[in-house]
């Protein structure tokens, strides 16, 4: 089994209190839904900001992360096609733990 790092990109809330709670109650379906497979429960993610050598800048980065375990890249990638930030329109990059 490797570990992968879900990158969570984007989504957005509801404004509708009904409508975020329902939000909220699918990603804890979806987080129980994973089992053993999840390793590290992650968190959201705010204010991300951008370390240079020529400077501090603020920048537009990820929402938030959660690792798992899977035996292939595939099988990760199929986990990550269930994920309920593409129902607020966000994304998740799959990287590879090594």
């Amino acid at each position: 089994m490797s570990k992968y790092l879900f990158i969570f990109n984007g989504g957005r809330m509801p404004e509708d209190e009904a409508a975020r709670d329902a939000i909220m109650a699918n990603w804890g379906t979806w987080m129980s839904g994973l089992g053993d497979t999840l390793v590290d429960p992650g968190s959201m993610i705010s204010a991300t900001s951008r370390v240079a050598a020529s400077g501090v800048t603020t920048v537009d980065g990820p929402s938030g992360y959660v690792i798992v375990s899977a035996d292939t890249a595939d099988a990760a990638l199929d986990i990550a096609k269930t994920c309920p930030i593409h129902e607020g329109g966000g994304t998740v990059d799959v990287a590879t733990i090594v």
